[in-house]
């Protein structure tokens, strides 16, 4: 993804590829900083994606999460400034992720566990400059509550199975994830041209796209691996898409789709 759509890049961030959380929050400092996101690993800067890092000239390291996430050790042989934001866990890391982005006075709330509603949410975040914050079905996390309360804009997204709090705030949601995601794309998106589509419960190879959906202009799809849902189809044919993004390999998304 970062090959396809930078040529070079003054600044990368890397997120631990299993810490799906800290990724879908640092898609709006992504493109703050238009920086690709790279997946590594806890311990480890695979070889690959430290060659794309020597490939775009980067300068700068802005690494997310804590130790827990990511050691200095991960990241010790790039010898590149290196910027760490993190919280003691995945709320507070969206809360300091937002604040790194100056993205506070507009802000989209979204279910901290249950992430694909903030999947699909990214492209929506840069679109309209806001910040991603992860909450409780129920409850705002501490550390993000002074935030919450001064910002001027909120927009939830998800239905109240997914979040459910006394704040005011516009909502986005619908039936299901995939109308929520196309809800979504709508609002973003004036008659896009191309989208990405990812398994609605396997999108770990969708977490690195959430940095460039507005970049490509491309919102974020769901779909099951086998069967496309009848509201994405519809979506496809109102808009005349040119292109999709398959993000993912067979196991997530089958070739049989759109056979």
């Amino acid at each position: 993804m970062s090959k396809k759509n930078f040529e070079s890049a003054e600044t990368v961030i890397l997120v631990n590829g299993e810490k799906e959380a800290d990724a879908l929050a640092a898609s709006v400092l992504a493109k703050e900083k238009n920086a690709p996101i790279l997946l590594i690993k806890k311990d480890m800067t695979p070889d690959e994606v430290a060659k794309e890092i020597e490939r775009l000239g980067a300068k700068n390291i802005i690494l997310i999460g804590g130790l827990n996430s990511v050691t200095q050790k991960a990241v010790e042989n790039l010898k590149l400034d290196l910027n760490r934001i993190a919280g003691k866990d995945r709320f507070e890391t969206a809360v300091e992720i937002a604040k790194a982005a100056g993205k506070t006075e507009k802000l989209i709330l979204a279910n901290g566990q249950s992430l694909v509603d903030a999947l699909t949410a990214s492209s929506l975040a840069q679109v309209e400059n806001r910040g991603i914050i992860l909450v409780n079905k129920d409850s705002i996390p501490e550390c993000a509550k002074e935030l919450v309360e001064k910002a001027k804009d909120i927009l939830i997204v998800g239905g109240e199975n997914s979040v459910k709090l006394g704040v005011k705030a516009d909502r986005i949601s619908g039936k299901d994830r995939f109308e929520t995601a196309v809800k979504i794309a709508e609002r973003a998106f004036v008659n896009p041209k191309q989208i990405a589509l990812a398994n609605s419960t396997a999108y770990a190879d969708a977490l690195v796209f959430g940095g460039v959906t507005g970049k490509v202009e491309a919102p974020i799809l769901l779909t099951n691996k086998d069967k496309l849902p009848q509201v994405v189809k519809e979506y496809l044919e109102r808009n005349q898409i040119e292109k999709i993004f398959v993000l993912g390999g067979e196991n997530s998304v089958s070739e049989n789709l759109f056979k």
